[in-house]
C-alpha cells in the first residue's frame, strides 16, 4: 500500500541474529529468532514541530552541537520553555570556557576511566623529561667553569 508517496509493507519477516557463541566476527553470527509481521491499521498523522518543544519546568540539556569547536557536550539546564539558539551569547561563552575534549574523553569520563592526558599528567610529564636535561646541561656549563676556576 502506498501510504503519503511511501510505500508501506503490509506483511514482512524480520529476522533477528546473534552471535554464535565463541564468534567474533559478522560471520559468525546466526539467526535467533524470525518473527512474522502483518500490518493492519496504517493512518496518517500530522508530524509535529521538529525539534519538539521541551516539557513545561525546568529540563536539563547535555548539549552536542559544539563538537567542531572542541566540546562534545555542553552541560546545562533550561527554564523557559524554549531550546537555546547555538548563537546564545552565553551559551558560545561557556563553549570557549570549556575545557577541549573529544567524544572519546567523554565516554571515558562517563565510564569512570580517566582520560589519556590529563592536564596534571601533561606537566608531570614535561617535568620529568625537561629536569634531567636542565640538570645535565647546568651540569656541563658550571661544572667546567668550576674546574677553569680551580686552576
Amino acid at each position: 500500500r502506498v501510504v503519503a508517496g511511501t510505500f508501506v509493507a503490509r506483511s514482512f519477516d524480520f529476522t533477528e541474529f546473534a552471535p554464535q557463541p565463541g564468534g567474533n566476527s559478522p560471520g559468525a553470527l546466526r539467526p535467533a529468532y524470525l518473527y512474522r509481521c502483518v500490518v493492519t491499521n496504517i493512518t496518517e498523522g500530522e508530524i509535529g514541530p521538529i525539534p519538539p518543544p521541551p516539557p513545561p519546568g525546568s529540563v536539563f540539556v547535555w548539549d552536542r552541537r559544539f563538537e567542531k569547536q572542541g566540546v562534545p557536550r555542553l552541560d546545562y539546564a533550561i527554564r523557559k520553555g524554549a531550546w537555546l539558539s547555538s548563537e546564545e551569547p552565553g551559551l558560545l561563552a561557556r563553549v570557549r570556557a570549556t575545557p577541549k575534549s573529544s567524544f572519546d574523553d567523554e565516554y571515558l569520563k562517563r565510564h569512570g576511566v580517566r582520560s589519556r592526558h590529563s592536564d596534571f599528567e601533561r606537566h608531570l610529564i614535561w617535568v620529568c623529561l625537561v629536569l634531567p636535561l636542565g640538570l645535565v646541561a647546568g651540569r656541563a656549563l658550571f661544572g667546567k667553569s668550576n674546574q677553569s676556576t680551580e686552576r
